[in-house]
């Protein structure tokens, strides 16, 4: 098993020991008075590749980033917050739009750095 803070994954040599790791993980924290949610828990094989951490593991051992398909729904987060708080900076008559554009460049830049990023297979040392 391996866990950080509320992820889990539970490593199995077979589907129905997956199964039976994933009966026993939930009857374990029905003790805790906690729930797995089944809407992101999954029995998977390295075969197609295992999502943990954002990252994808496959059968070789080697991790990638995920590519990330929420860039567009930041950038969109992200224009609209800045769109309302030019708004508001605009009705209360403040003089902050300057420094909000600042961060708006710089968030921009980011996220530009971020989706343009290769992100190549790794090779056998990794």
């Amino acid at each position: 098993m391996v866990r950080y803070a509320d992820d889990l994954l539970l490593l199995c040599r077979s589907e129905g020991r997956a199964r039976q790791a994933l009966q026993h993980t939930q009857r374990q924290l029905a003790t805790l008075k906690l729930e797995l949610n089944l809407k992101k828990t999954q029995i998977a094989g390295f075969n197609t590749g295992i999502e943990f951490l954002g990252h994808v593991f496959d059968a070789d051992g080697c991790y990638q980033p995920i590519p990330d398909s929420r860039t567009k729904v930041l950038k969109d987060q992200i224009h609209c917050t800045l769109k309302k708080g030019t708004t508001q900076v605009a009705r209360t008559g403040h003089h902050v739009t300057q420094q909000t554009k600042n961060i708006a460049a710089q968030l921009g830049k980011r996220l530009k750095q971020r989706s343009t990023q290769q992100n190549p297979k790794c090779s056998i040392d990794c």
